[in-house]
């Protein structure tokens, strides 16, 4: 089972934008934040994960971390990208410490 809809890859599979739907979107959204639930589960505490997705989606990327994070007050952080210290991705990291989805120089 795939657990992506792919839509980080629109640029090598153009079809996706058509064959993919909210539905979709909604079920993807719910496995990943399953994967997530199972990853933080099998960490002892201080430990780190680190959540990656090729989505576009904020439903799936940035909004599912930041319900996570609230829904699990006092379990979970987010500890953001530090943008000081990414030489070159400076401008790719968003203030809230994520990686935006299109760098300014690729658009």
């Amino acid at each position: 089972m795939r657990h992506v809809h792919r839509l980080g890859t629109i640029r090598r599979h153009p079809d996706v934008v058509w064959t993919k739907d909210l539905d979709d979107i909604t079920y993807l959204a719910g496995v990943q934040k399953g994967l997530l639930d199972h990853a933080i589960s099998l960490i002892k505490p201080g430990g780190v994960v680190v959540f990656s997705n090729c989505s576009l989606e904020p439903d799936e990327g940035e909004d599912m971390i930041l319900r996570y994070i609230e829904e699990n007050l006092g379990k979970v952080e987010l500890v953001p990208a530090d943008r000081e210290n990414r030489q070159g991705f400076e401008t790719a990291i968003t203030q809230e410490g994520f990686v935006a989805h299109a760098h300014p120089t690729f658009v």
